[in-house]
């Protein structure tokens, strides 16, 4: 085989090979200029901020970041960001209308998804119980979960 035709083979075979990646953007807010960690669809290779909402600043390593699987915000920054996260073996974001909260070491989380008339349950996640009212609720902007609970809510 040529050696041109062979090195054309080995880079299809690097680019087919590569791992897949999935870019996407989502909502962090900081109520109360406290600290807040908002779930992604898979571990986070990079996040930057796409539009900051707050007046308060959002400043890389300060008041927003990413660990793990998800983006953490503080001292009053919320922001849409542009996430880019390994896809291969992990669930895909969820889909329009449906929003994962997630209360991490059974601490109070709130999950900001902008408008809210209704939520509803839609898929618990978690061992520790989902019960309305008591360990997750909604108000006008979005999710709380507390005490373990973890689930799928479908927002209207």
């Amino acid at each position: 085989m040529p050696p041109l035709a062979r090195l054309a083979i080995a880079a299809l075979l690097c680019v087919c090979a590569a791992p897949a990646l999935a870019q996407y953007t989502m909502r962090c807010e900081s109520r109360n200029y406290a600290h807040n960690f908002c779930p992604s669809a898979g571990p986070v290779i990079s996040a930057s901020v796409v539009r900051q909402i707050s007046s308060s600043p959002c400043v890389l390593g300060r008041t927003w970041g990413w660990r793990g699987n998800g983006i953490w915000v503080a001292d009053g920054c919320e922001a849409e960001f542009v996430v880019r996260s390994s896809a291969a073996n992990h669930p895909p974001p969820p889909a329009a209308g449906l929003t994962v909260c997630e209360s991490r070491e059974y601490r109070y989380n709130f999950c900001a998804t902008g408008r809210v008339r209704s939520a509803q349950l839609v898929q618990q996640r978690s061992q520790a119980p989902c019960i309305q009212g008591r360990t997750w609720g909604w108000t006008r902007d979005g999710i709380w979960v507390d005490q373990g609970c973890e689930a799928t809510f479908r927002i209207r």
